[in-house]
């Protein structure tokens, strides 16, 4: 699993293939999604869960967490990858109603807890996100095994940067925003052709 963690700085290119070589990947829709978290090292804005001298403990099951502009970075490197946006969730929200016969608009709790089961660890989805948690500002870690967080690259005017997540209390996902100095868990999205 070492191969996985790559160095990158603003001028690194790595081809496609890097992705789909070295991280599990699956077609949802007219998307191929990460189905692992991403384990890249920028100069700065990645760490690792309660781990404050950054040593790989949790890094081949959880990955990194980063913050927004470090995450926006990794996901740049990867030729014919990204950083997903609010639409990009929501296309993959749709995508499992509609595969489900769910009316998406009509019925949004069914389609939440739908979205929960199919995309959580152990889901029929193949997506697997792992309940990685989150890193505040403050350096502080919290809900390792409770919820996953994932960047976005949409900003909602005037409040912040958007995130994707769950909690596996209240078994639903859904939309936030958070200062861009969060740490938060990446999958990287590719259109196909």
């Amino acid at each position: 699993m070492q191969e996985k963690i790559i160095e990158v700085d603003n001028s690194t290119k790595l081809r496609k293939e890097v992705i789909s070589n070295n991280y599990k990947t699956l077609k949802f829709g007219n998307q191929i999604w990460m189905t692992e978290n991403l384990c890249v090292r920028t100069p700065t804005g990645w760490y690792l869960y309660g781990n404050k001298k950054n040593e790989p403990i949790n890094v081949y099951e959880y990955g990194y967490l980063y913050e927004r502009e470090a995450a926006i970075l990794a996901g740049k490197c990867f030729e014919g990858w990204r950083l997903p946006t609010k639409e990009d969730w929501q296309e993959l929200h749709y995508y499992f109603a509609e595969n489900n016969n769910v009316n998406f608009v009509n019925e949004l709790n069914e389609v939440d807890d739908l979205v929960y089961k199919q995309i959580k660890k152990g889901g029929n989805s193949g997506f697997n996100p792992l309940f990685s948690g989150y890193r505040l500002p403050n350096g502080r870690f919290d809900e390792l095994d409770i919820g996953f967080y994932f960047w976005s690259s949409s900003i909602v005017e005037k409040t912040g940067e958007c995130y994707f997540y769950c909690k596996s209390k209240g078994k639903h996902t859904n939309f936030d925003v958070a200062l861009s100095d969060y740490c938060f868990s990446v999958r990287l999205v590719c259109n196909c052709k």
